[in-house]
């Protein structure tokens, strides 16, 4: 499954080509849209176990720059439709597993561990 179009590159953006209604206008599938989520899913984990700062603000954060940048190289291919669904589901899949990495760690913060008391 490619993302990047490493073919068919064009030297002009295909404006029209976007599909700027998520999940309304086709073309979308839901097999799209779960391999979306699955795949973003492992960047919301990472965010949350290696950042220096973890949260899940700032995963979401990463998984949208990543995504609109996907998405942008998109617009100079004639076989790669730029959608906001993708970057919907994209910016989904982080958060869950952001979420995911928080509810594991039995924080509701996000941070890299429980705050406990000062040890006397």
């Amino acid at each position: 499954m490619a993302v990047v179009p490493w073919e068919a590159w064009q030297d002009h953006p295909h404006w029209s080509r976007v599909v700027w209604v998520p999940f309304v206008t086709p073309p979308w599938k839901l097999r799209d849209i779960v391999a979306n989520v699955l795949l973003y899913l492992p960047l919301g984990w990472w965010w949350m176990r290696q950042a220096w700062r973890p949260s899940v603000g700032g995963a979401v954060a990463a998984a949208l720059v990543l995504s609109l940048g996907t998405e942008a190289s998109q617009l100079f291919s004639h076989r790669r439709v730029p959608s906001t669904t993708d970057l919907m589901t994209n910016v989904c899949g982080a958060w869950i597993g952001a979420r995911l990495a928080v509810r594991r760690r039995g924080t509701a913060t996000g941070s890299k561990s429980p705050i406990s008391p000062p040890a006397s």
